[in-house]
């Protein structure tokens, strides 16, 4: 057999050290016996070691160094080398590493004491790492930092708003985890939308017991409901987004008039409508900067007015009113004509007229 030089070893996929002792020994025409009796072993114990069925510790490595010259340091970085890679290579090692890593990765992009307040995390890093995973709506740590990347890069194109990006995917996870949770029955029928717009509608012109309707009402339609306060530096009024069977749309309330929401749920509503039934890996966040997502936010806000105002021209009427600070009648008397709350007709008026100070006496809060 050929010289074999065991300093210039460095094991890069790590074998088992007793292979380079059988090698070493073979080299020097030494046999087990005579092995084990210069170190003070038995035969099977030198035996075991070069079958790969019992390791090298420390003691033995300095006596190998004596009787075979070959530094203690090496038989150990041997073995530790094979221990390492025997580690590697088991599946439960290998899984458990994965899923810290994922959670060292996962922590900086959340406030992870706001999320376990809303959100019942074990400990159990598999548990925990599974759970936010299946609350994104996504399977590995690579798509949930690109979901995060994809709403940081929207927000990174504003020169309108500030937000505090690990609070907003702190509460997108919180208000996908209150979806998750939300288990309605009825499917959802983009054919229905014009009953339910028609039952929304009603419900808003007579403002009464709004917010404890709103949940049965759209569920019994298919669509899952959340309200959820928004947090610091998260301007956000709505959310909408595809999960399992069904949409769900989500309101803040940052604003408590029955216009505003009315408006934002109308305007959820259409991306529901317009682009979540066409597209459900799709998510909108409706922000104050109506300058994001642009063109799909627009056709939303036209979906909103035209459905606010049961598909009339309002703005036909607003035309013929000369004396806007002089409107309380007229906006009253409209509203009973048409059916449409005069809190949301005197907000439309104030948009046409681009004054927000006009009778501000009939907007009204949600009852």
């Amino acid at each position: 057999m050929a010289n074999i030089n065991l300093d210039s070893i460095t094991p890069s996929n790590a074998v088992h050290p007793g292979i380079i002792l059988k090698d070493a020994l073979d080299n020097r025409g030494m046999s087990q016996k005579e092995l084990a009796d210069a170190v003070g072993k038995s035969t099977p114990v030198i035996n075991d070691i070069i079958k790969g069925k019992r390791g090298i510790n420390a003691e033995l490595a300095v006596l190998l160094e004596s009787a075979l010259g070959v530094k203690a340091e090496e038989w150990m970085n041997y073995q530790s080398q094979y221990d390492l890679d025997r580690a590697r290579s088991n599946g439960e090692i290998e899984r458990r590493r994965t899923v810290i890593s994922d959670w060292q990765r996962i922590k900086p992009l959340l406030k992870m004491t706001k999320l376990k307040k809303a959100i019942t995390l074990t400990g159990d890093l598999f548990s925990d790492v599974h759970c936010i995973y299946e609350y994104a709506g996504v399977s590995n740590i690579d798509d949930f930092e690109h979901m995060f990347s994809q709403k940081e890069s929207m927000f990174r194109k504003s020169d309108k708003v500030q937000v505090d990006m690990q609070n907003l995917f702190t509460w997108i996870l919180i208000v996908r985890h209150l979806s998750n949770a939300t288990n309605i029955a009825a499917p959802f029928d983009k054919e229905r939308m014009p009953e339910l717009i028609g039952k929304l509608n009603d419900l808003f012109y007579i403002n009464r017991d709004v917010e404890l309707q709103i949940p049965d009402l759209l569920s019994s339609f298919g669509i899952k409901y959340v309200q959820q306060e928004h947090f610091e530096k998260v301007p956000v009024d709505g959310y909408s987004f595809w999960n399992g069977d069904n949409p769900t749309l989500v309101l803040t309330k940052r604003y408590n008039r029955i216009d505003n929401f009315a408006y934002t749920l109308m305007h959820e509503l259409g991306h529901i409508s317009l682009h979540l039934s066409a597209d459900r890996n799709a998510d909108f966040l409706d922000t104050e900067d109506t300058d994001l997502n642009k063109g799909r936010e627009e056709e939303a806000d036209r979906y909103a007015k035209r459905q606010l105002c049961r598909g009339m021209n309002l703005e036909g009427y607003f035309a013929k009113w000369r004396n806007p600070y002089a409107a309380g009648n007229f906006l009253k008397s409209l509203s009973e004509q048409t059916h449409i709350n005069v809190s949301i007709i005197t907000g439309q008026y104030q948009h046409f007229c681009q004054s927000y100070t006009i009778c501000r006496n009939l907007l009204e809060k949600v009852q």
